[in-house]
């Protein structure tokens, strides 16, 4: 299937990737490593950086086509004082710590962190038909018994998609983080 994929699309310039459950074709061609998992790092912000900002140079500076908005990866600001959590690929984990090894030390994850994580990877079903995405996701919290909140003032932002944004979804046997990345996108 790869190599019919790599054939059929090389000739139009997209690319494609599979993240979790979902094979996506896509114009960003994707990164080395694609195929490997993300992962989630903790690093400690060394001599009082700016997280805000130590987050932008990041993604504008370390394999910057990885961190298209459906990727799934993407830098976590202001959940633990002091630290970004980075969830990306390993390859661009070690770039990530040679161009940034004067403003970032990466840290093992506190376990309660890597317990939020793994939770995401719990399986099930979701279906709903024309729900506002605030409510699915009250819905997934309390199917998946996972604190789950949307972060509405991030929205506000966000051209594509509110806490009122209508959710159509079938999914069988899908991972939570899937489900809730393909509702965001």
């Amino acid at each position: 299937l790869q190599a019919e994929l790599d054939s059929a699309l090389d000739s139009t310039g997209l690319g494609w990737y599979t993240h979790d459950d979902v094979l996506v074709i896509t114009a960003i061609k994707p990164c080395a490593g694609a195929g490997v998992a993300a992962r989630p790092v903790v690093y400690r912000i060394l001599k009082g950086g700016n997280p805000q900002k130590l987050s932008q140079e990041i993604q504008q500076q370390v394999v910057p086509e990885s961190w298209e908005p459906r990727s799934g990866n993407k830098i976590i600001v202001g959940l633990l004082p002091s630290a970004l959590i980075i969830i990306q690929k390993p390859l661009v984990h070690a770039e990530l710590q040679k161009k940034f090894s004067i403003s970032l030390q990466a840290i093992h994850a506190p376990s309660r962190l890597n317990e939020q994580f793994k939770l995401l990877d719990q399986r099930g079903s979701v279906s709903c038909q024309r729900l506002p995405l605030e409510q699915v996701v009250r819905d997934l919290s309390q199917q998946f018994q996972v604190p789950l909140m949307l972060d509405v003032a991030a929205l506000r932002g966000d051209t594509r998609v509110s806490p009122d944004t209508p959710i159509s979804m079938q999914l069988n046997n899908v991972r939570l983080a899937t489900a809730l990345q393909l509702m965001l996108s």
